[in-house]
């Protein structure tokens, strides 16, 4: 595809983002990560009809850049335009409806909730958050009551990093596993990872 055709993707990309509330200040950032982006990939005009291609090539394009501040924009802006290109969300976000009760679990998460509260005296707000986190851990990984604290590894951990949350920015798995890491010490589940 020509540059002309590009900077018309462009401008639709912007009205795009325009129309949907993004703020002055992100759309010209957005615009410059996408047209980086661009700049190093060689199969733009198959990317219009191919959205698995363009998947691929954004988490390619991801795996290569260096970490840095801007890896979480950088990644927003490309998700977005996956977005503006397919209509499909780039990775298909947890929720609490994708999974079924499961007792064991909401007693384990109960607990931990009884400890951040009483013990760690943290905000409601910080409760609710790190609650969720280990929440969907845990349902990640043990469902159909099988769930056990001492059945949790290492490898679920990794692996739940590595293809679960495969989409999500270096800069909220670190916060994730911040979080995993207190709950797995909170209770001495596992030794240090």
């Amino acid at each position: 595809m020509n540059q002309k055709n590009k900077n018309i993707n462009l401008s639709d990309f912007e009205a795009y983002l325009i129309k949907n509330g993004y703020s002055k200040n992100v759309i010209p950032r957005y615009i410059r990560k996408v047209m980086e982006y661009l700049g190093c990939i060689n199969t733009y005009s198959v990317l219009l009809q191919d959205s698995k291609k363009l998947q691929e090539t954004i988490v390619e394009y991801l795996a290569k850049i260096p970490y840095c501040l801007q890896t979480g924009t950088i990644q927003a802006a490309l998700h977005s335009y996956y977005y503006f290109i397919s209509g499909k969300q780039f990775a298909k976000r947890l929720s609490a409806k994708d999974f079924d009760r499961e007792m064991s679990i909401e007693a384990e998460i109960e607990r931990f909730r009884d400890y951040l509260s009483r013990v760690v005296r943290l905000r409601k707000n910080t409760i609710i958050s790190q609650c969720n986190t280990i929440r969907f851990f845990l349902y990640s990984n043990f469902q159909k009551n099988n769930f056990a604290p001492e059945r949790i590894t290492a490898n679920q951990i990794r692996d739940y990093f590595s293809n679960t949350l495969s989409h999500v920015s270096p800069a909220s798995k670190k916060t994730i596993i911040v979080r995993i890491r207190s709950y797995l010490s909170l209770f001495s589940l596992l030794t240090p990872l």
